[in-house]
């Protein structure tokens, strides 16, 4: 269970926003707090970076860094967000719904975790936020904060068992890339996950022996 846990809790990524009029192949400029009036259409970003897990005290890396990239579409007008992270070998949505001034309610497609997300600043500007969410499971918690700095995503989260212990810190550092970067390396990454699930390859065929001649 601890293994799937920590699975989920590394597809827990971004929650970064940016406002409509910025570009999502390049470093925000300036913004409008909120949306124009009027429909506006989503924005889409793409990212790719890694995750790392550490000991509870951050001190020791708990194994290398692995790749992983997150597709973020924000819709301004149904004050929504999704975000399609790499999780065990797909790509996994969450998705994050504004319920009042900077709160968002979290779910995620397969049911693994749900809470809220807090941002600061101004809205649809914001640069930093917190995670407050609970694993269904009854397996703990995930506390932790992120920031948004020169376009790229940087969170720092810790799982707590349901005593309130820090069992593992995980954290993300992503950087703003084009789509073409990015579906580069959701093949590179499928690839990889085809690799590590492919059966084992059937031994040689040998070549028919000669039956002795009888005497």
């Amino acid at each position: 269970m601890m293994t799937r846990t920590l699975l989920a809790l590394s597809s827990l990524l971004l929650f970064a926003c940016s406002s409509p009029d910025e570009k999502a192949d390049a470093p925000a400029a300036s913004a409008s707090a909120e949306p124009p009036s009027g429909a506006v259409a989503p924005l889409v970003e793409y990212y790719v970076g890694e995750v790392s897990m550490h000991s509870p005290d951050g001190n020791v890396a708990l194994g290398p860094a692995r790749p992983t990239v997150a597709k973020r579409v924000l819709y301004f007008n149904e004050g929504r967000i999704e975000e399609w992270v790499w999780d065990e070998g797909t790509l996994g949505r969450t998705t994050m719904t504004r319920t009042e001034g900077n709160t968002f309610a979290v779910s995620e497609d397969q049911g693994r975790f749900t809470g809220k997300v807090v941002f600061e600043g101004e809205p649809w500007k914001w640069t930093k936020w917190s995670y407050d969410l609970v694993m269904t499971d009854g397996s703990g918690k995930l506390w932790g904060v992120g920031e948004k700095i020169d376009g790229g995503l940087h969170t720092n989260k810790k799982f707590l068992s349901p005593e309130g212990e820090v069992r593992v810190q995980i954290r993300d550092h992503l950087t703003l890339v084009d789509e073409g970067a990015f579906a580069a390396r959701v093949k590179e990454l499928e690839a990889a996950a085809a690799a590590m699930t492919k059966p084992d390859a059937p031994p040689a065929e040998q070549p028919p022996q000669p039956v002795p001649a009888a005497r």
